[in-house]
């Protein structure tokens, strides 16, 4: 039982840092201008992207089950665009930016914790098989959290949300890695077809979130130059630490 605490909170804590990590960084900088903001959501845009494109559906598909990741994917749009219309559905409008930047952190929030259960499953099986693979998955998986955490800070900020309310939104985002972790670590590990479904689910959300909400935001402030700007460094971020990790 004590390794397994151990598990559980090296996963947890790996989630937390990472999400946290992000907020605490956007927490730093004052709000910024429209076309600062601008910058800053194709920046999110661009990391969400690719992370969607170049880790999550890869790795779903890689478990062989291509009818789960595809149900998988339909079923995370679903839910997020269930959850959109379940909050205060806000029209952009200059009256309502601040509540429209919240709603969309907060969805942001709910897709990223989706992705760090699948995350905290890989850490947990990863102990079970040998230690030192699963510290290395739950080092991976800190970093690779940081860039989430960065997005869904910035729509925060954005929102006019104090910083203690950001950093404490983004960690609370990373908690459900440890909840993957006790499950990875008490079955040693999960189904393929479950695997690949929970990660679908991940993608299909961060999908729905980026192509309806991040990046039409991002055009809509400032120069469409910055904007653009923006979702080509989120693409090179997010590429470089795939590529080094």
């Amino acid at each position: 039982m004590h390794s397994l605490l151990n598990v559980v909170a090296i996963a947890t804590f790996a989630g937390v840092i990472g999400t946290a990590g992000g907020g605490f960084l956007v927490a730093l900088i004052p709000r910024p201008s429209n076309r600062l903001t601008g910058l800053f959501l194709g920046l999110s845009g661009g990391i969400m992207l690719s992370i969607t494109f170049l880790d999550l559906i890869p790795e779903a598909l890689a478990t062989g089950f291509i009818s789960s990741s595809f149900f998988g994917i339909i079923a995370g749009m679903a839910l997020i665009l269930s959850l959109d219309y379940l909050l205060p559905h806000i029209h952009y409008s200059s009256d309502s930016k601040d509540c429209h930047f919240k709603k969309v952190g907060i969805l942001l929030g709910i897709s990223i914790a989706m992705h760090n259960i699948p995350e905290g499953f890989a850490i947990g099986a990863g102990f079970s098989a040998e230690i030192k693979l699963g510290a290395s998955l739950a080092f991976i998986m800190a970093l690779h959290n940081l860039p989430e955490g960065l997005a869904m800070g910035t729509m925060l900020k954005c929102s006019n949300t104090t910083p203690g309310s950001i950093i404490a939104a983004t960690a609370l985002a990373g908690l459900p890695t440890g909840i993957g972790a006790l499950g990875g670590h008490l079955l040693g590990d999960i189904s393929a077809a479950s695997l690949a479904w929970a990660l679908g689910l991940a993608a299909g959300a961060m999908l729905y979130i980026t192509f309806s909400e991040l990046l039409p935001d991002a055009y809509s402030l400032g120069e469409r130059s910055s904007a653009s700007k923006g979702i080509i460094l989120g693409v090179l971020v997010a590429l470089v630490l795939t590529i080094t990790l």
